[in-house]
């Protein structure tokens, strides 16, 4: 009898270990989706990385703004502007030149924009590790736009990221609190250093125009810029990260006002297509 009551005593032991593993399991995979890495990607015109003597400037202010959870920073050709997902302006505000320009208006008659050669589109990024740590060696990055030619299209692999100015990775320290007072943030060394935290000016793409292309005027320059390209219709623009099993996006959409053709054939606007790609930054 003793025996058979501890067999059974026995089964429903083990019956309720079961179900505790069972739910402990769940609860952990509950608490790995809950806890999983976030990426949050924010749109933000930029001056012109390549002859902006604002930019150094405009990259601090916007890792700082995501850094401290603003939504605009700074001033001038400087500030940066979060920009909703999905938003929509007019394609001439995002177009780097050759010339003196800002957000689409060719010699801008104002001091801050002195010296400045447009805008690029950015996809600037916010991951929280969310108590998981990583390292920026594990982002990759793809952009695409719904134009005929897909103008807008690059992207980075894994591994191709590194810390620096614009791409600060925050440690928590030993008590993995973030403003604990042993906060690390790292902007050199190796890309396989592990963070709690990235705060980023992300990579973007534009339109460009430059003054021996076709037009009377430098603003016509800029009208134009779309019509090289063979785009003659609203398109939009998304930028897509991912690190690891999570990825985050977003888009802007773009209006092109017709008339915004200026009689280029197909063919001579993708002849331009390779030379201008090069002005992602």
């Amino acid at each position: 009898m003793f025996s058979t009551i501890f067999k059974r005593t026995s089964a429903a032991a083990m019956l309720a270990a079961a179900t505790a593993t069972i739910a402990g399991s769940h609860s952990t995979e509950a608490a790995m989706i809950q806890n999983q890495i976030t990426i949050e990607v924010i749109p933000t015109l930029a001056p012109n990385a390549f002859g902006s003597p604002n930019f150094a400037a405009w990259e601090a202010n916007t890792t700082a703004a995501l850094d401290n959870g603003f939504s605009t920073f700074g001033s001038g050709a400087a500030q940066f502007d979060a920009l909703a997902n999905n938003a929509t302006m007019d394609w001439r505000q995002a177009v780097v030149t050759g010339f003196e320009s800002w957000r689409g208006v060719a010699d801008p008659n104002a001091a801050s924009f002195s010296g400045e050669y447009g805008n690029r589109m950015h996809f600037a990024l916010h991951i929280l590790g969310n108590g998981n740590k990583f390292s920026i060696s594990e982002l990759s990055f793809d952009a695409s736009s719904t134009d005929p030619g897909n103008a807008l299209a690059f992207g980075y692999g894994a591994g191709e990221y590194n810390y620096g100015s614009g791409y600060v990775g925050i440690d928590y320290g030993l008590n993995g609190i973030k403003g604990g007072g042993d906060d690390v943030y790292i902007t050199s060394g190796p890309n396989t250093q592990l963070v709690d935290e990235l705060v980023a000016r992300g990579s973007g793409n534009s339109l460009d125009a430059y003054v021996t292309d076709p037009g009377v005027t430098l603003q016509d320059r800029i009208d134009n810029s779309a019509a090289i390209f063979g785009i003659d219709s609203d398109f939009s623009f998304t930028g897509t990260y991912t690190l690891g099993l999570s990825s985050g996006s977003a888009t802007v959409n773009y209006t092109v006002p017709e008339p915004a053709t200026i009689g280029l054939t197909g063919i001579a606007g993708l002849g331009l297509i390779a030379r201008r790609r090069q002005r992602r930054a």
